[in-house]
């Protein structure tokens, strides 16, 4: 049996768990994936799920224009960053940026917003 996660460890499972949400995991890969990697239940596991859930409708009830400015000043940063080149996150890539880019716009034409 795993020793007891601390506070810490806990939130770190929850945030590590979250992650697994967006990319689209399913309940039962979540809760395998949590056994096998710190070996807990699967009552533990779903408890980091449900917690991981609450973060994703907490982010999930932005609102809209709330949403758009921080979109906004990203890009600009962006923008600004392959403008001036000694400025550049070293671990964003171009290539990232438009990925990105592209992921954005489809958020924005979900929430029936124009980006040109």
């Amino acid at each position: 049996m795993a020793k007891k996660a601390t506070e810490h460890e806990k939130l770190l499972r929850v945030h590590e768990i979250y992650k697994l949400l967006i990319k689209g995991a399913s309940r039962y890969r979540i809760v395998q994936y949590a056994t096998k990697k710190w070996n807990v239940c699967d009552k533990t596991a779903d408890t980091y799920l449900a917690e991981a859930r609450k973060l994703l409708t907490r982010d999930l009830e932005i609102e809209r224009p709330k949403w758009l400015e921080q979109s906004v000043a990203e890009l600009q940063n962006w923008k600004w960053q392959e403008l001036n080149p000694d400025d550049r996150d070293e671990d964003v890539t171009t290539h990232n940026r438009l990925a990105a880019l592209q992921f954005l716009k489809a958020q924005a034409s979900l929430l029936q917003f124009e980006m040109k």
